[in-house]
């Protein structure tokens, strides 16, 4: 998804949900530096007319914090529109071999699933708190910390919550986000080798 977006959309592979402080508090200049920086070569609409305010001060029109799932559908979603810019930061490295053109095997290949489990380079290696109903046991909760996020982790596979947990939502005051709402975007989003069915595409 992020390859889909305009030339105007700005990657950085530095910070994600948990690092977006540190971006608030000043260490931009140091993210702007890093050897992990995307940029394209497109100038920003919003930016400042002194070229000395562009290289120290960039304006975007929007920050999209995290390049997960969510965040890439986002900033390409934004950057349809050709006056807008998107700054996306993300975490963790990108998804390519020490920094060259190569895709990552750990990550492109599904069956590497379990270097990344156990890999702090793209996992955030996070554990729950001690869980009541489970013998106040502590669980592992491995999230992504890379381009696309958690789902860059998950051996490609993908499941829909239970239909009645989006009937609920609705229930609760949610409009629009009952199970028959969603299911044209989720099948919007796939497609399956038996072919199309009220459920699939």
């Amino acid at each position: 998804l992020i390859k889909e977006a305009s030339p105007k959309m700005l990657s950085l592979a530095m910070v994600g949900q948990a690092g977006a402080y540190r971006l608030v508090t000043g260490i931009w200049r140091r993210f702007m530096k890093d050897s992990r920086c995307f940029t394209t070569s497109a100038s920003h609409q919003n930016a400042s007319s002194s070229p000395s305010a562009n290289q120290k001060t960039p304006s975007y029109s929007y920050v999209v914090i995290g390049a997960g799932s969510a965040g890439c559908v986002l900033a390409n979603r934004l950057t349809e529109d050709p006056q807008e810019s998107v700054c996306l930061l993300e975490a963790g490295p990108k998804d390519k071999w020490l920094g060259s053109s190569r895709l990552s095997w750990k990550i492109h290949m599904p069956a590497a699933l379990t270097y990344n489990l156990c890999d702090d380079k793209y996992n955030w290696y996070y554990h729950t708190l001690p869980q009541a109903h489970m013998d106040n046991r502590v669980m592992y909760w491995p999230r992504g910390r890379v381009w696309g996020g958690s789902s860059s982790l998950n051996a490609m596979v993908y499941i829909r919550g239970h239909a009645e947990d989006y009937n609920r939502w609705q229930r609760e005051g949610a409009e629009g986000w009952d199970y028959e709402h969603c299911l044209p975007y989720f099948k919007k989003a796939q497609c399956h080798e038996l072919g199309e069915n009220r459920y699939l595409v």
